[in-house]
Order: structure tokens, then C-alpha cells, then sequence
């Protein structure tokens, strides 16, 4: 039976009035993130419930006055707490910065309907680097908590999957940021993926091309969480024409490395990382299995190298967790009235480890808006984030009914500021969550609602997009719509650009997902089998003349070099399953992949990258559309790529498969 819960944002009227209300995952499913938005100084008082006329918890959280331009603002977040699973709860654009963070106050409100419902995850591309230190990408989000809180690299289980985000741009920008953020994220990934098993990994061979599976790679961590997802913004691999995305030593340095900078290659292969989304190139592309360049590409004694598809078609990727051993992955096109372009399952043996409409909101300064959700790190806890343009308070009130909001949190506020525009990001937790349970809360005299999932869920599905903008965001309306329509749990934004005209755009994207991203939300290996990241730079891309795919930046990332560690190998020597990627604007997927070397569907082959398009390109489109990825079981993976411009069709579809307790080995390519 399912409950309901009802949030209700406590504010005054005018510019204290929430905006930008968005929910995400706190670390474990009793707990929920909820952030917000508003223009003044006002309370971060969260009330939620299990009915809109009980909301009976109440949760004071934090807000932090922040300015970008002339605009301050004010972020609430607070975070809901004791949530049960399975009951309902009331309740990336890219340049945020621009316009004084107006674009990211748009682009928040645009998206708060869905964001206020769903948790909304998300990590940095090289359009969030707005010259303030990621300021707008660091204020309006909160993300699970590694240590470091920037929110550039966490991760979190969900089910059978660990979820893996991390950031490119420390790659992109290390020149300036200097490799001491590459060298920590880099530390903390293997850590991370270390957890997910309990065998030593530095005895396995790195070369994933023998199909001779080793029995004793299988721990009792990864029985748990058996798939690994990825997700960054730059491209590992692209297929992007005339793109130095795909080629440049950007793109080599965030997979490979360069000297003392590691590469995100080697530690995605040793540690068995099933699968990775990539954001960046603005084209859908998959990828055969791939591993430095060597791939599988089908299950044919000789591998016979094919052109894969480019559309300019708009889109998201829809992946579906079918259970530990089936994911499901599908490409929507937007420009093809939401057609599946791709469609495809992963599959692996128990054990196994290898819109243009936007809502216009009055101006009211200290209105909460961008309100929108992210998880905490455990189901009991969901962490919100919210705008304001006016020092504010950061309470949140929450409970389990819209009439009973019981519970207050009273949050943080932070002020920061983009170009001329203050903004003020409040940062509230909601915390002993119950599973699947509906909860409502409030931000000032605005209300919200979402549904916990239920406690260690094992199947449950994921929207993944990247670089997808608020002035050209062909498959917002998609996803809002199906957002709202609970066809996902919650979202993955691989970055973009919210900085842009003083934060105006990220203020217009957060408002604009606000519906769904205010609602939806939502290591140890035997616990959580999968382990998933997520990031903004590529390792892996085919963007053809695109340096982002073979330029030493993309090495750095992924290899490193002698003073700065990749991060491939950490997500090898942790196994990592499934990565996601953004910064390149097209689809792609890839074969397993590790250092360049791949699997294909029993192949054994190796070709030279800067052919187009990548051999190990499984998939690839350019048109529009988002990811889902269903997480079926702690053996199955789902992804679907959605294809806005074909109707949302599902233009890419399969499962990622692996037995229970086994982890990819990590074997020399």
C-alpha cells in the first residue's frame, strides 16, 4: 500500500517566496535532499507528511546567500528524514552563470515541477566553470557528501547499482585549478571502487578480452550492487566530425592520463565498471564494449568494422534497472515525436563483474524557486536545494501529509553571485524518511510533494542526459512530461552552461525542471552489485576532428600523467559497470571498454580511434533525446536511449547482464 507525502516550503510572500524547488538522494532511502531558491533572506523551514493535510514533520535546514552579477540569491536546502519506502511524499542546462545567474534561475523554475518530485543528480561540465570556482554549479545543488563537498565528484547505491559521478572538468581546467583536484577525486575513486569488493584487485590481469571468466573475482561486496553506472560530462570516446573533442589531448588526458595526471580509464577496467554515460558531444552516440580501444562488436568469429548512425536529432537517454543481472537502455528522440532511435539490453551472469516552454515566474525576489531534490547517501535522508535573490530562511517543514507537516528542518543559506546578480542557495535535509512513502513539504507558502523509494529497491529507472540547455532544451518538455508521469525515479544531469548571461540560465533551466526534479529521487559490492558513474568529460568518444576525444586533456582525465592519476583506473581497479558521460553533444555508446581495448560480442579486434567512427562504437546518434536506465535487479541493467526528434522512440536498447557476486576482472588489454 502507498502513502503520501506532502513537503511544504514555509516562506513569505514577495521575494522570499521558494522557486527552484528540486529534490536529490541523501545516501540511504529514508532521507532526502530537498534545495531551493529565493531573492531575499527568509526561513529554510521544510514541513512534510504522508498527507497534504498532515504534514506533521517538520525541518529546519540552512540557507546561503550567493551572488552572481548584481543578483544575490539565496539557496535553502534541508533534508527530510525517517521516510519509508515506497510511500509518496508532497512536496543540466548548461552557462547558469549567464545574465548575472538569471539563465539558471529560468532554467531551475522551468524545470521545478518535475525536479520538486524526482531527485536530480548532476555533475559538472566545462560550462559550469563560470570563472568564480563553479560558483552556480556549487551553490545550487547538493549533492551526496564525498568529504569535499563541491559537489563535483560522490557516489551512492541505488538498489543493485553503484552509482559513480565525477568530474572532467578538473581535467579541462587543470591548468588554472592546478592537478590537486584530479589527485583527490582520483584517490577517492579507487577508494570508492575498492569497497566493492573484498578480494585483492591487483592480482587480476587487466586484458577483459579473455572471456575466461575468473570465478574468484566475484566478492561478497559486489553480490550486493553488481552493476557499476558511470556518469561524467567530456567523452572517454566520440565519433564527432571535425571535433578536437574526440581527439584532443584533453580527451586523452581525461582517459588515459599524462605523466603524474591519472587517467579514468584504468580504474573504470580494473574495478569493473559496466556502464558509462558520457555528455558533451551534442549527438547520441553508443559504444561497442570498449577498453582502450579495443572492443567486442558482435558474436561473429571475425569483427567486420560498420559505419554507425549519426542523427541530428534531439533526445535522452532512458536507462532501466530490470533487476541485478538486466539493464535496459533506450535513446528518445525528441525531433521523432519521442521515438526509441536505440534500443538495447545489458545482460551479465549472476556474480558476474566484468521543453521550449518554460514557467515564467513573477519576479519575487526572496520566493523560493529552482527547488529540486538530490539524494544524501541512504534512503532515509533526500536532500533540498532551492533559489532565492533575497537573504531568506532556509526552513523546511515535511511531513506525511499536506495538512501535517510535522517535521522542520532549518537549513543552510549561501550567498554567491555570477556576473552583477546575487543569488542566495539554501540547502536543507529531510531526514528519517520511511521507503516508499509519499511525503509533502513546504518552502515558504510553496508545497511539494514526492515518493521515497522502497528500502534497497531492487529495480527502479534512471533519465540520463547531458549538455542539454534551457535556450535548446528540444527534450525538456519530454522529460518533464514523463518525469512527472513517474516514468523515472530520478535524474542524471551531465552539465552544461548554467552559469551563462549571470546565472540567468541555469536560474530559467532549474525553473523550468522544478516540476520533477522537486519530486523525483530517488560501497559495498555484496550490498549494491553495481556501481554507476556519472561525470562530464568523456573517456571515451568519436567525434570526428573533435579534440575532446583524443587531445591529452581527455588522456589526462582518463590515464593521467606522471603528476596527475587518470581515472579509468580507479574505475577499473574497482570495477566499475556503467558510466555516463556528458560535454559532447550527440549520443554514444560504447562495448565494454578498458584502456582502449573492448569486447564486442566475442571479437577480438583492435582498430586506430581516430578512424570514424570509433570501432568500439556500439551506437551513436545526434539527435536529440536522454537516457533511461532501468535498473531491473542486482543482476540486470536496462538503458534505452530516447529519441526526442523521433517522437521519443527508443533509438538505442540493451541489457548489461552479470552473475551474481562476479566483478569484471581486471585483465592487461
Amino acid at each position: 500500500m502507498l502513502s503520501i507525502l506532502l513537503l511544504g516550503l514555509l516562506f513569505s510572500m514577495g521575494e522570499c517566496a521558494p522557486e527552484q524547488v528540486h529534490l536529490a538522494f541523501h545516501g540511504n532511502y529514508s532521507v532526502m535532499n530537498v534545495v531551493w531558491t529565493t531573492f531575499s533572506s527568509d526561513s529554510s523551514t521544510v514541513l512534510y507528511g504522508t498527507s497534504p493535510n498532515s504534514l506533521k514533520y517538520t525541518v529546519v535546514g540552512t540557507q546561503k546567500a550567493w551572488r552572481t552579477g548584481s543578483i544575490t540569491r539565496y539557496s535553502h536546502r534541508a533534508l527530510m528524514d525517517g521516510l519509508q519506502p515506497s510511500t509518496q511524499y508532497c512536496d543540466i542546462s548548461y552557462d547558469l552563470h549567464t545574465d548575472d545567474g538569471r539563465r539558471g534561475d529560468k532554467f531551475m523554475n522551468e524545470f521545478e515541477p518535475l525536479l520538486s518530485r524526482i531527485p536530480y543528480m548532476v555533475v559538472a561540465g566545462n560550462h559550469e566553470n563560470d570563472g568564480e570556482n563553479f560558483t552556480n554549479f556549487q551553490e545550487r545543488f547538493w549533492m551526496p557528501h564525498n568529504g569535499y563537498h563541491d559537489n563535483q565528484f560522490y557516489s551512492f547505491d541505488l538498489g543493485p547499482v553503484h552509482w559513480v559521478a565525477l568530474s572532467t572538468e578538473y581535467y579541462g581546467f587543470y591548468t588554472t585549478v592546478g592537478k590537486g583536484p584530479v589527485l583527490t577525486q582520483y584517490s577517492w575513486l579507487n577508494n570508492d571502487l575498492a569497497a566493492s569488493f573484498l578480494y585483492n584487485a591487483e592480482n587480476l590481469s587487466m586484458n577483459f578480452l579473455n572471456l575466461a571468466t575468473n570465478k574468484k573475482s566475484a566478492s561478497a561486496n559486489r553480490h550486493k550492487t553488481p552493476w557499476i553506472v558511470s556518469y561524467l560530462h567530456r567523452p572517454f570516446y566520440c565519433s564527432a566530425a571535425s571535433s578536437d573533442d574526440c581527439s584532443s589531448y584533453d580527451n586523452s588526458l581525461i582517459r588515459v592520463g599524462y605523466e603524474d595526471i591519472p587517467g579514468l580509464e584504468y580504474p573504470f577496467l580494473k574495478y569493473g565498471v559496466d556502464l558509462g554515460f558520457w555528455g558533451h558531444m551534442h549527438f547520441y552516440e553508443r559504444f561497442y564494449p570498449v577498453a582502450n580501444k579495443q572492443y567486442w562488436s558482435s558474436v561473429s568469429s571475425q569483427c567486420k568494422l560498420l559505419p554507425q548512425r549519426s542523427r541530428p536529432n534531439y533526445g535522452y537517454t532512458v536507462l532501466t534497472v530490470a533487476n541485478s543481472t538486466h539493464i535496459h537502455i533506450e535513446q528518445i528522440s525528441i525531433d521523432l515525436d519521442e521515438a526509441v532511435v536505440d534500443d538495447f539490453w545489458l545482460s551479465k551472469d549472476p556474480g558476474f563483474v566484468a521543453t521550449d516552454e518554460m514557467r515564467y515566474v513573477q519576479l519575487v525576489y526572496s520566493a523560493p524557486e529552482q527547488v529540486h531534490l538530490s539524494f544524501r547517501g541512504n534512503y532515509s535522508e533526500m536532500n533540498v536545494v532551492w533559489t532565492t535573490f533575497d537573504k531568506d530562511n532556509s526552513t523546511l517543514l515535511y511531513g506525511s501529509s499536506p495538512s501535517s507537516l510535522t517535521f522542520s528542518v532549518e537549513g543552510s543559506e549561501k550567498a554567491w553571485k555570477t556576473g552583477g546578480i546575487l543569488r542566495y542557495t539554501h540547502e536543507a535535509t529531510m531526514t528519517d524518511l520511511l521507503p516508499s512513502t509519499t511525503y509533502w513539504y513546504r518552502i515558504g507558502k510553496r508545497s511539494f510533494q514526492f515518493k521515497t523509494l522502497p528500502a534497497n529497491p531492487e529495480s527502479f529507472r534512471v533519465c540520463v542526459f547531458g549538455d542539454l540547455g534551457y535556450e535548446h532544451g528540444h527534450s525538456t518538455a519530454s522529460i518533464i512530461r514523463n518525469g512527472m508521469a513517474g516514468m523515472f525515479d530520478f535524474i542524471i544531469h551531465i552539465a552544461y552552461d548554467l552559469h551563462s548571461d549571470a546565472g540567468r540560465t541555469g536560474d530559467k533551466f532549474m525553473n523550468v525542471l522544478e516540476p520533477v526534479i522537486s519530486r523525483n529521487a530517488v560501497s559495498n559490492r555484496q550490498r549494491t552489485p553495481w556501481i554507476v558513474s556519472y561525470l562530464h568529460r568523456p573517456f571515451y568518444c568519436s567525434s570526428k576532428g573533435n579534440n575532446d576525444c583524443s587531445d591529452s586533456d581527455s588522456a589526462l582525465i582518463r590515464v593521467g600523467d606522471s603528476k596527475k592519476p587518470g581515472l579509468e583506473e580507479v574505475f577499473l581497479k574497482y570495477r566499475l559497470d556503467v558510466g555516463f558521460w556528458g560535454h559532447k553533444h550527440f549520443y554514444e555508446r560504447f562495448y565494454p571498454v578498458a584502456n582502449g581495448t573492448y569486447w564486442n560480442g566475442g571479437c577480438h579486434s583492435s582498430g586506430t580511434f581516430d578512424k570514424h567512427p570509433t570501432p568500439f562504437s556500439a551506437k551513436r546518434t545526434n539527435q536529440y533525446g536522454y537516457t533511461i536506465m532501468t535498473v531491473a535487479n542486482a543482476t540486470h541493467i536496462h538503458l534505452e536511449q530516447i529519441s526526442i526528434d523521433l517522437d521519443e522512440a527508443v533509438v538505442d536498447d540493451l541489457w548489461l547482464r552479470k552473475d551474481i557476486g562476479s566483478v569484471t576482472s581486471e585483465r592487461e588489454a
